[in-house]
């Protein structure tokens, strides 16, 4: 019987810590998946909601933020899709 219970003990403990991995890697999981709505946010907001040129800054730095933008959404939607 000391056996059996023996047994029984470390499965739980291996299935607690197999839970304990498994809810880890879905925290990572939906963090990446937050990350990946943040930059595509961040990109949109570069691509339409920065400054034109008349208004604050040179014409060059208006077509470095769309591209930045540009690049935020790609790789938010990468982050959303992998």
């Amino acid at each position: 019987m000391g056996i059996v219970k023996d047994v029984m003990i470390g499965l739980v403990f291996v299935a607690i810590l197999i839970l304990f991995i498994a809810g880890i890697i879905g925290m990572i999981f939906l963090a990446l998946k937050a990350l990946g709505i943040l930059f595509i946010i961040f990109g949109i907001f570069m691509m339409f909601g920065f400054p034109t040129t008349n208004e604050f800054q040179d014409n060059w730095m208006t077509e470095t933020g769309i591209i930045i933008g540009i690049i935020a959404v790609i790789i938010g939607i990468v982050m959303l899709f992998l």
